[in-house]
């Protein structure tokens, strides 16, 4: 990850990210290239992911009593809107907002969007 080249391919951030800043990316992969207890570290999340909690946890989620909204990018290629549209339909009181322009991490796309819609259903 140290070439900003492979960093920003669509194989890396530039699935999640419509335009990756350069050095907020470096800064990101810097640590885990460079100390060995980040790395570790990481490597042990990784390691503890139970791939069926996700499926446990759905459920619970119908079950929440407050307003949610789910922001979603509209040109995400990993998870399409689509998907985000079946989550918001878990909850009981969800609004669906789809940003244009924006892909998974929406907040570093489009961060005012963010904003105005989680401000629109408070």
């Amino acid at each position: 990850m140290q070439v900003r080249a492979l960093r920003h391919s669509p194989i890396c951030l530039g699935l999640l990210v419509t335009n990756p800043d350069a050095e907020y990316t470096r800064s990101v992969f810097e640590p885990l290239r460079t100390d060995p207890a980040i790395r570790d570290d990481f490597v042990a999340f990784l390691d503890a992911i139970d791939r069926t909690e996700l499926a446990g946890t759905t459920p619970r989620l119908s079950r929440l009593t407050i307003p949610v909204s789910v922001v979603w990018g509209a040109d995400d290629k990993a998870f399409r809107p689509a998907l985000g549209r079946r989550l918001a339909a878990v909850f009981s009181q969800a609004t669906f907002t789809a940003v244009r322009g924006a892909r998974t991490f929406v907040a570093l796309d489009r961060p005012q969007a963010v904003v105005d819609a989680v401000v629109a259903g408070a």
